[in-house]
């Protein structure tokens, strides 16, 4: 139970954690999207695909992020042991290759892969909510919204969005995570009119886009409903 606490990550990341799942994290997207639009304001959001974000995660770092949260030093020499003798092969055709050490990343399908990937991103969400940037509700930090490696940033003008991005990119560049422009996307919900503001991610534009795929879904900026996949609909018949 101590190091369960300690292991905790932040209210604003929802992926992997007991009483949470893509619907709270929709649910709370849309509702602050709707909680401004309602007050004849604007959203502008940002959707970050981090590529291959499992596989990236320096083991130095994530053992350093343990230490900080005084996690056990015996539960950390056990992770540091674990990571550390990691080793892969490529099998080809029933034939194994030549052995090679894996320097970095989660294992996959490991049971406390995501609780150490939030760990390793839970600082991110606080420079974000310390920045002053982002969507407010009273005192209340909504500007960040996070499924795992999923990233939806809000904020109420292009220049908060933009300082929100360049917080995410300086945090990939330090910590090895690295956001693909090519996969992510802009949203501007509120208004008639699509937004054509440049918006950066590193040196590379993004682009803004009127139907948004998130944690499954397809969000249109006109008319904000989350529409579930026709794959999800027909095994589910569920309509958020």
């Amino acid at each position: 139970m101590r190091t369960r606490s300690i292991a905790s990550s932040d209210p604003l990341q929802f992926g992997f954690k007991k009483n949470t799942s893509c619907s709270h994290a929709l649910f709370g997207f849309t509702e602050a999207v709707n909680y401004y639009q309602k007050r004849g304001n604007k959203v502008f959001s940002a959707f970050l695909d981090a590529s291959k974000a499992f596989d990236k995660v320096l083991l130095n770092g994530l053992l350093a992020k343990l230490i900080r949260r005084n996690v056990p030093l015996p539960l950390v020499r056990v992770l540091h042991n674990w990571f550390s003798g990691l080793s892969c092969s490529v099998v080809w055709n029933s034939l194994i290759g030549t052995p090679f050490c894996v320097y970095c990343g989660v294992r996959q399908s490991g049971v406390l892969s995501p609780l150490l990937f939030a760990i390793y991103v839970d600082d991110l969400i606080s420079e974000l909510r310390q920045s002053g940037y982002g969507l407010h509700i009273g005192s209340l930090f909504i500007g960040s919204i996070l499924y795992a490696d999923d990233i939806a940033l809000l904020a109420c003008s292009c220049y908060g969005l933009q300082q929100l991005i360049n917080i995410c990119h300086k945090y990939g560049m330090q910590w090895y995570i690295r956001f693909n422009p090519q996969k992510s996307q802009l949203a501007c919900f509120g208004g008639n009119s699509p937004c054509d503001n440049f918006i950066t991610l590193g040196d590379v534009c993004l682009c803004w886009s009127v139907q948004i795929k998130y944690l499954g879904c397809c969000i249109n900026s006109v008319l904000l409903i989350p529409l579930v996949l026709l794959a999800d609909f027909m095994a589910h018949s569920i309509i958020f």
